[in-house]
């Protein structure tokens, strides 16, 4: 065993300070101790304001990224566009953001390369500017400088060819992306040539799993193992819509009547227009029937249901399935008075009704019950445990997360436990939940006895959670982002298909960007900070 010991004559006092310093900005940066006399490197400054989350500290953050981008600081102005486009101030901020990028892009810096393609991406989506040749040239000068997500992203870009050459670079770039761990890049596109016979639709179905389980999200959906363990993993994961429409096809075998319609519901608004179509012909009772019209009134463009979206009706209608025991319309009707849609808003009956809904077991209202009373703070704040609990043991990949920051943070009636908060993490990041790989990333840089390789592979935790699914920053709640409905389409599908997506849908979007966002900044800060070394 080795002691500190006060430092030899021949060492630096500079250096000795600086090591104290380092010392105190790690376990600062861990606990969020703070203090004005500790001289912190500006990228430990910057992770320590971006760990405590609050908006009110975002303006701090921001300034002093400006600070440095303005001393000619390339890595502070990619942050600071990161959180102007993330709208961690309130709202996203694409063109600031975009006045930051398109220098560094000129300069052939290949992450602003990356992210202005994404930024043209998200113009184009919108049917503004957004230039197609101009995507396609960014993202080659970005992969061949090494940047595995425009790799994978120019790979998705030139699969959308018929040309026999573009076909061959998407495999060219592909390669490269998956030699640095791409997951989006391990994901086998499926076309006329390589699902010839059952074998080759077998092994497709074999690479698209290997690819879930390193993180693409929508791989999911050309997995043909029917394992139900696996589909429910799947679904629970929001991979996609068409998971949640096969474990309603258990859940018939099964009799399961509400977990039938509950995942009828989530591929529905995920854009299963199936789905829909079941839920349209839901009349075993009248109860089913009541809620079969509140969802055609609760949302437009609904081809199935042909009414206009009237809330206040759909609040009527949910209120009387409600009374006739109908789990799912206490879930929504729940909603409806939490948010304030087509009602006023009335927290309490919330509560009562989610209550109702999750104490028979509807995991989804368990969830939201535990953040509701999260949010409300002091003794209601104590019983979340109970709920987010309950949801997380049936498989709720939100609640998995929510409860492991209870557990980090010692909020919703648990004390502090590191190591029941890193398990729930693990769990839900083996769902594709990317808050919980930032988190797992972040702990395991700042872990006490970390070291070099250590840090090398939380680094590499970060890096994927941030770039793998490409900035959704750069997206927008009322957009999927893609490129040219080939890359990263399905990020959506985490949330649900924009068209038919409520508040909430919106609210679990922005935690899935804001994750994501925050994985990028703290892998940018970190990556090449160069520690003093002990003793140095």
């Amino acid at each position: 065993m080795s002691y500190i010991v006060a430092p030899s004559p021949r060492l630096s006092l500079t250096c000795f300070k600086q090591f104290i310093s380092l010392f105190a900005a790690c376990v600062g940066c861990f606990t969020g101790v703070t203090s004005a006399e500790v001289a912190l490197p500006w990228e430990l400054q910057a992770v320590r304001l971006i760990r405590k989350g609050k908006p009110e500290i975002e303006q701090e953050l921001q300034e002093l990224l400006k600070t440095e981008q303005e001393k000619g600081n390339k890595k502070a102005g990619l942050v600071l566009a990161l959180r102007l486009a993330g709208g961690f101030s309130g709202e996203q901020n694409h063109d600031e953001a975009r006045k930051i990028i398109e220098p560094l892009a000129a300069e052939g810096d290949a992450e602003a390369q990356w992210l202005l393609a994404y930024d043209e991406t998200t113009r184009l989506n919108l049917g503004k500017n957004g230039d197609k040749e101009r995507i396609a040239s960014l993202l080659k000068d970005a992969a061949d400088q090494g940047h595995h997500g425009a790799q994978a992203a120019y790979a998705a870009f030139c699969r959308k060819s018929n040309d026999k050459e573009a076909k061959t670079t998407a495999l060219k770039y592909a390669e490269k992306a998956v030699e640095q761990g791409n997951s989006y890049a391990m994901y086998p596109i499926p076309t006329a040539e390589n699902l010839v016979s059952s074998d080759d639709i077998m092994e497709h179905s074999k690479k698209s799993l290997v690819a879930w389980k390193a993180g693409c999200v929508q791989a999911a959906g050309n997995v043909i193992d029917f394992n139900e363990e696996h589909l429910k993993e799947f679904a629970e994961s929001g991979s996609s819509s068409c998971m949640n429409s096969r474990m309603v096809k258990i859940c018939r075998q099964k009799g399961d009547r509400m977990n039938e319609t509950k995942w009828l519901t989530l591929a529905a608004e995920g854009g299963d227009m199936f789905a829909v179509q079941a839920l349209s012909h839901m009349t075993a009772t009248d109860a089913e029937k009541d809620y079969r019209d509140a969802f055609g009134y609760d949302h437009d463009k609904l081809v199935y249901f042909d009414v206009p979206q009237d809330l206040p009706k759909a609040v009527e209608l949910y209120s009387k399935a409600a009374e006739g025991g109908h789990v799912l319309a206490m879930y929504k009707l729940a909603g409806c008075y939490e948010l304030g849609r087509g009602t006023e808003r009335d927290e309490k009956k919330a509560e009562e009704l989610y209550r109702k809904a999750a104490e028979q077991k509807l995991d989804i209202a368990a969830l939201r019950l535990g953040q509701l009373l999260l949010r409300r703070g002091g003794k209601a704040a104590k019983e979340a445990n109970k709920w987010l609990a309950q949801a997380a043991e049936q498989g709720n990949v939100v609640a998995k997360y929510t409860l492991g920051l209870c557990y980090l943070k010692g909020k919703g009636g648990v004390k502090k436990n590191m190591q029941r908060a890193q398990s729930l993490f693990t769990e839900a990041a083996a769902l594709c939940d990317i808050c919980s790989k930032y988190e797992l990333g972040f702990a395991a840089y700042f872990a006490k006895g970390s070291g070099k390789d250590k840090k090398k592979t939380a680094l590499e935790t970060l890096n994927h959670a941030g770039i793998d699914c490409g900035p959704l920053c750069m997206a927008t709640p009322m957009i999927k982002l893609e490129l040219f409905g080939a890359y990263w389409g399905a990020a959506y599908d985490i949330i649900g298909d924009s068209r038919y997506k409520t508040d909430h849908l919106e609210a679990d979007f922005m935690r899935v960007m804001q994750g994501n966002t925050n994985a990028l900044c703290l892998y940018y800060l970190l990556r090449d900070l160069k520690l003093p070394k002990k003793g140095s």
